[in-house]
């Protein structure tokens, strides 16, 4: 018995280890043929199901609101699969949501100055 798979395609051996009692891989064996069929069936019927919350809409009036919905995006993209576009994602809107709360701090200071403001014009 083999070490390899002996499956060649362009003169290049398949590099896995043949299964008991044969000198193909799975992937090649003839004799696995209907097995690998029903793999791939399954395996396309068991796909992972992403359970995803009800989304809730929000009027947005402020930085806060955009931060929550900031949060309610990070969240649901935390959820996927990491690949490459979904963790380029979850990077980008971390990114904003930084800024987002940035902003949200800006916007409070620039309130509670014109607070300070509005209460000594209404002083003299």
């Amino acid at each position: 018995m083999s070490v390899q798979c002996v499956y060649r395609k362009n003169g290049k051996s398949c590099q896995a280890y043949p299964v008991l009692d044969s000198k193909y891989c799975f992937a090649h064996d003839p004799a696995n043929a209907k097995k690998r069929a029903e793999a791939r069936k399954k395996g396309g019927l068991h796909r992972r199901v992403i359970k995803r919350t009800k989304h809730v809409y929000h009027h947005i009036k402020s930085v806060k609101d955009v931060n929550m919905i900031l949060e309610s995006a990070i969240n649901e993209a935390r959820s996927l699969e990491s690949s490459q576009s979904n963790l380029r994602t979850l990077a980008y809107l971390c990114n904003i949501a930084l800024k987002g709360q940035e902003l949200g701090s800006l916007e409070e200071r620039v309130g509670a100055i014109e607070k300070a403001t509005n209460e000594k014009k209404e002083l003299r």
